[in-house]
């Protein structure tokens, strides 16, 4: 593969220090709230900003609990399952479209 290569905690690590992002993942290894179970892949909005703020950007995974249709769930993503990150919708940061480059966890 053509392209820079990133290391996705690199990446996440950048976007919280810039506030509000988004993370596109394979929802198989996730926790996430069961209606969203049934999806191959799902994005989230991240931020420093919501209430409560216990986002933590971890070595191994991103948490946060995060309101759906105003129940309360604490989400995990584990690094491993991150296909793309962003700043906003349609916004990759960094353009992670095959040729461009390609996140890694290790």
């Amino acid at each position: 593969m053509d392209g820079k290569i990133f290391h996705v905690l690199d990446v996440l690590r950048d976007l919280e220090r810039r506030g509000l992002f988004y993370i596109e993942f394979a929802t198989h290894e996730a926790t996430i709230p069961e209606h969203l179970r049934d999806r191959e892949t799902c994005v989230l909005k991240f931020s420093h900003n919501f209430d409560p703020d216990d986002l933590v950007v971890g070595n191994e995974d991103v948490s946060q609990t995060l309101s759906f249709e105003g129940r309360w769930f604490k989400c995990r993503v584990p690094l491993s399952s991150i296909i793309s990150v962003a700043r906003g919708p349609g916004d990759e940061i960094p353009d992670t479209r095959p040729g461009h480059l390609r996140l890694v966890t290790n």
